[in-house]
């Protein structure tokens, strides 16, 4: 898996999962919080939804600019390989740059 279809499988399985997670049946949060969730309306979810969406993904921006070495907090690539491929470190891809190209 090169770079490009990891961070689209990061924004599917883990930025819309996580999303989609917060609008059912939420295990691991309280009743009351569920109960406030279920009873917003559907304009309400909606603006929640965008809320939890660009929460998401600037978490995940700036764990990539990390990864990256571009981060004010680190600026030493990590390197990272899926199987033969490596996703990240030094002439590798930006990740944060290709994750943001998804969303």
């Amino acid at each position: 898996m090169d770079a490009d279809k990891f961070t689209i499988l990061v924004k599917e399985q883990a930025r819309d999962f996580s999303v989609e997670w917060s609008e059912g049946d939420n295990v691991g949060v309280s009743a009351q919080a569920q109960e406030w969730l279920n009873n917003l309306s559907s304009q309400h979810k909606a603006l929640l939804r965008e809320v939890l969406e660009e929460t998401v993904d600037i978490s995940l921006i700036k764990l990539f600019e990390i990864m990256d070495g571009v981060h004010s907090s680190n600026a030493e690539p990590v390197e990272a390989s899926i199987g033969n491929s490596r996703i990240s470190g030094k002439g590798c891809s930006q990740l944060h740059d290709l994750y943001a190209s998804k969303i």
